[in-house]
């Protein structure tokens, strides 16, 4: 789906409210599946994430993957450090 968003960039209506509303979704979805986790399962879980994150080519995204990795820390819904 990136290279046909990228293709016809110049055709396409960006509503940041519709974005930022996915991305809210997104960080809840996220937040919700990962809390009721046990710590061995998060590990897995985030190498999965950074794993898939790793294989992103559009920098935005991906900036955006890691950020929303950055919030699940900030709230405590991950501790800020594994063994990775």
């Amino acid at each position: 789906m990136e290279g046909i968003e990228e293709a016809f960039s110049c055709f396409l209506v960006h509503r940041p409210e519709q974005e930022t509303e996915k991305v809210q979704n997104f960080q809840q979805e996220l937040q919700s599946v990962l809390s009721g986790l046990n710590a061995e399962q998060q590990e897995i879980g985030v190498r999965t994430y950074l794993l898939k994150a790793a294989e992103m080519t559009n920098h935005s995204r991906l900036q955006l993957l890691l950020s929303l990795l950055e919030n699940l820390v900030a709230s405590n819904i991950l501790p800020a450090r594994y063994g990775l």
